[in-house]
């Protein structure tokens, strides 16, 4: 009987410690799933935030300010006006660029139109509320008028047969005397209407349009295509910051070599253990010298940038560029400076800047560009490309940086005026270079003064 019954406590212990392993180890299993899980979580909301990073900086607008005497405040050339991804079949949107007022939209057949905004009707923006028609047409949301985008007329139903109309205009005399009706909107003549159509090239992702102050003008030079970079880079995401200045003064750091000194001589925020020390030159893309100018002390450096000029500079575009060299090397603690980077740097027409930067770790490619919104209002994009290696934290990071090194010129663009009556310092380096790149960009204002002052007249 006491063996049956030690036989039994026996079993029923071994019972309870089978029972007890089974779910201690489904506890286990329990927990173990809930670490995999919230480590997944975590790490999905660490690629939402860092996979393609975002950063903006947008200070309080200064307001109304003395700005001084003024060049034209838009320049003409190639600008980005939209992305790929944003501009979906059908899909139709108002764009304002450097003066220009744009409606720019998608077709039915797939290809990218752009149109002045405004319909000549009773003046409604396209691009607001307008909706496409007929493959290739953009109809006004205000009266249903129709406009081609191939051709910039105006057309009647899916025939596209361009519409004959009479054109009125205000007496200058209303508001100042009395007048008969008829003598209100009188009659100027009658025939088609055709709004200006903008030139478009799409690559790499971006919808690029030739804004000129002559319609008539055709481009010189063309944005850079950079599809080879692209399969050994991965885009990483951009930067904006908001500068309420003259549109040159963004373009113009890359002539201003000795600014870097002052503006960018340390790294990061709230700390000087971290400094830079920079060394800039800038030339014209047509300089015959330009090659031996921009040799690099550092081989493969040199031959980098030596495949770039090459590959990117011709006899056509080449007067329409300049180029930048930058080294920046580290400065730890106060310690020797120490190379960590070379930037060859593309300033293709006004609007558009190529930062091809190579380093002993990484490297990266930042596409500038720039919306001009007003005179005195401009949203500057850096676009990051980056090795495929780096973390995303890492790239994004580095976002940030460049983000901040803008940030501290915006500080001094946001108060300045604009020097039309300059000074320069004829026994240094660095006053002459800016001399040589103020000369070489007032190539792009060709006509702008006309068009400024003309613009407000709305004619068709």
């Amino acid at each position: 009987m006491a063996n049956l019954s030690l036989c039994w406590f026996i079993m029923s212990l071994s019972s309870a410690l089978v029972v007890s392993y089974f779910c201690l180890d489904q506890a286990i299993i329990g927990i173990k799933s809930l670490i995999i899980a919230g480590v997944l979580f975590l790490y999905s909301l660490y690629y939402m935030k860092f996979r393609r990073f975002f950063y903006a900086y947008i200070p309080e607008n200064p307001g109304i300010m003395f700005r001084g005497k003024m060049i034209p405040a838009h320049p003409n050339g190639w600008f980005v006006i939209s992305t790929t991804e944003e501009l979906k079949p059908m899909y139709v949107k108002a764009v304002n660029q450097s003066g220009h007022n744009i409606v720019l939209f998608r077709g039915e057949d797939g290809v990218a139109y752009a149109l002045d905004a405004f319909c000549p009707h009773s003046g409604a923006n396209l691009g607001v509320g307008g909706a496409v028609k007929h493959m290739s047409c953009v109809q006004c949301p205000f009266h249903g008028w129709l406009f081609d985008g191939k051709t910039g007329n105006l057309v009647a139903g899916n025939t596209l047969t361009p519409r004959k109309v009479e054109f009125y205009t205000y007496n200058e005399k209303v508001g100042t005397c009395k007048l008969d009706p008829q003598e209100i909107l009188k009659k100027t003549g009658e025939g088609l209407v055709n709004l200006r159509k903008y030139l478009l090239k799409e690559q790499n992702g971006y919808i690029y349009a030739w804004l000129h102050a002559d319609p008539k003008t055709k481009p010189n030079y063309e944005p850079l295509d950079f599809t080879e970079t692209e399969k050994r880079l991965v885009y990483k995401g951009v930067s904006l910051n908001r500068i309420f200045s003259h549109c040159q003064d963004v373009p113009e750091n890359g002539g201003d070599i000795r600014h870097f000194i002052y503006v960018h001589s340390y790294l990061l925020p709230f700390t000087t253990l971290l400094g830079a020390k920079w060394d800039a030159k800038w030339c014209r893309g047509d300089d015959p010298e330009l090659k031996q100018k921009m040799k690099h002390k550092i081989p493969w450096v040199d031959d980098h940038k030596q495949k770039l000029l090459d590959k990117y500079l011709t006899k056509e575009n080449s007067s329409s560029i300049g180029i930048m060299s930058l080294d920046m090397s580290s400065v730890i603690g106060g310690l020797a400076p120490k190379f960590f980077f070379n930037a060859t740097v593309f300033q293709v027409g006004p609007g558009l800047v190529y930062l091809f930067l190579i380093s002993p770790y990484y490297e990266v490619l930042f596409f500038q560009h720039t919306t001009s919104k007003g005179k005195f209002e401009h949203d500057v994009f850096h676009e990051l490309y980056a090795s495929w290696y780096l973390p995303h934290w890492v790239t994004a990071l580095i976002l940030r940086l460049e983000a901040m090194q803008v940030t501290n010129d915006t500080y001094v663009w946001n108060k300045k005026v604009f020097a039309t009556n300059p000074m320069y310092a004829t026994d240094g380096e660095a006053d002459m270079t800016i001399l040589t790149w103020r000369r070489w960009f007032g190539q792009f204002y060709e006509g702008c003064a006309k068009r400024e002052e003309d613009r407000d007249k709305l004619t068709w």
